[in-house]
């Protein structure tokens, strides 16, 4: 999805040549790759905070209520449409 953003506002590259390897759709990719990694890291960590005081508070059994219901995993499931939605923003 990248490249194809990144072509609509570029002229394309000659005949017989990659039409992805280009420097700015790498880093374009390598961002958005990235920030997937680190922002699931950082919401499982707080995940794992949140349900351990769940399971203090509650108990067990009620903190999986919660944690199958809360906003932690609606986010997570949105996460990744969100980021294919936005992969095709236009570039500066």
């Amino acid at each position: 999805m990248t490249c194809e953003a990144y072509y609509e506002t570029h002229p394309e590259p000659g005949a017989g040549l990659d039409r992805c390897s280009n420097r700015e759709i790498e880093a374009g990719t390598a961002r958005a790759v990235s920030l997937l990694g680190s922002s699931t890291t950082f919401f499982g960590v707080i995940n794992l905070f949140i349900t351990g005081w769940n399971i203090k508070r509650f108990g067990v059994k009620t903190a999986l209520a919660i944690q199958v219901s809360s906003f932690l995993s609606i986010f997570s499931s949105y996460r990744p449409y969100y980021g294919y939605l936005s992969g095709k923003a236009e570039q500066p």
